[in-house]
């Protein structure tokens, strides 16, 4: 079955890259995969704050992937798969495509504020790159679409 990736993070484009993949996965018989990343956090003092900013960390991805994975559920019209991986983004990526090769296309959106640039994920993959070992096609959906937009390009 092919599987459509998307990232659930805080961004304001986040849930627009969602909502395409989830009407997109309806319309094709795809699945959609979230994934929600745990930074790393460089907290080196004091064990006891460490451990609570990592425990403070993990339900906010818990809680993000949550919202994320209903969201999809109510457009896609079934449940779709949600990962939490901890590490830097690259990483968390590289991991969850390696580990599953039905999924085909990452999915995200450009930036909505034009003059701060792309958005963060389309930058840290213009600027890092990205699946060395597999080719992976990434598209990116307009930031700002309507909800009419977005059902427009998901047909």
């Amino acid at each position: 079955m092919r599987k459509l990736l998307v990232i659930a993070d805080d961004s304001a484009e986040a849930e627009t890259a969602l909502k395409y993949a989830a009407l997109r996965a309806r319309n094709t018989g795809a699945t959609v995969v979230v994934l929600s990343v745990i930074q790393p956090t460089r907290f080196e003092h004091w064990a006891a704050v460490r451990d609570e900013v990592a425990r403070e960390a993990r339900s906010s991805a818990e809680n993000r992937l949550s919202h994320f994975v209903s969201l999809s559920e109510s457009l896609a019209e079934h449940t779709p798969e949600g990962h939490i991986e901890e590490g830097d983004l690259k990483t968390a990526l590289e991991a969850t495509i390696a580990k599953d090769p039905e999924i085909k296309i990452l999915i995200l959106a450009a930036g909505v504020d034009r003059k701060a640039g792309p958005g963060p994920l389309v930058s840290a993959l213009n600027k890092d790159g990205l699946f060395q070992d597999r080719a992976l096609p990434v598209l990116i959906v307009p930031g700002n679409a309507s909800e009419d937009d977005i059902k427009a390009l998901a047909n």
